[in-house]
């Protein structure tokens, strides 16, 4: 699977690292994601150096059968930039072009993040990266600051509308505060929440191992 990626040059960093790529760099060093088959992981984009825990996420599950797979791109451990990402195969688009930061000043950053670096989102495992923690299973509406991509790119964990299932061997995804749209941004009615018995103490707390600094 090929990711080419465009916009704003901030860092990248791969987890867990790819054969054939770098491990960390910045998006004008590397235009080109390469996922081989059975590769499953993440890339931590912008947020600063080495693009910490906390960045904006890109997600992605490549078949060992075919290079087809799964993608999206999550906020869900916090947010650090936009980023929209088309599958050019089936149409399918993931993720939000909505500077968080600067889309409403009467929701700021619930955990104190500023631009430049990120927002640890509270409906995530944001900030705790020490030890296991629990965290609610959409048992709540998203944080106010996140919930304008709700829907869009994932802003808790059952936030599932904007997962591709079927993605195909070709994607283009932009970095950075981008007209592009995906048609349910902040669609509410999409997330199927509250879940009564999901959340403190219910059977859909989930534990969560962080991965180590």
């Amino acid at each position: 699977m090929n990711v080419r990626v465009s916009g704003a040059n901030v860092d990248f960093r791969f987890n867990p690292p790819v054969a054939g790529n770098p491990t960390t760099g910045t998006i004008s060093s590397c235009p080109v994601w390469t996922f081989p088959p059975g590769w499953s992981g993440r890339v931590h984009v912008g947020g600063g150096p080495g693009a910490p825990f906390g960045s904006t996420l890109y997600e992605g599950i490549v078949r060992p059968s075919d290079g087809t797979g799964v993608m999206d791109v999550s906020f869900v451990e916090g947010f650090s930039v936009p980023m929209v990402c088309t599958d050019n195969g089936n149409g399918f688009v993931a993720g939000c072009g909505i500077d968080l930061f600067q889309e409403d000043e009467d929701n700021p950053c619930p955990t104190g993040g500023r631009p430049g670096g990120v927002c640890a989102n509270p409906q995530g495992p944001g900030g705790h990266r020490d030890s296991a923690v629990r965290w609610c299973e959409a048992c709540s509406p998203p944080d106010p600051f996140f919930a304008p991509c709700a829907a869009a790119a994932i802003v808790f964990p059952t936030d599932d509308d904007g997962t591709d299932g079927i993605s195909s061997l070709d994607i283009t995804c932009v970095v950075g505060e981008t007209e592009q749209r995906t048609g349910r941004e902040g669609d509410t009615a999409l997330t199927g929440y509250p879940q009564p018995g999901r959340c403190e103490g219910g059977a859909g707390v989930v534990v969560v191992e962080n991965e180590s600094a």
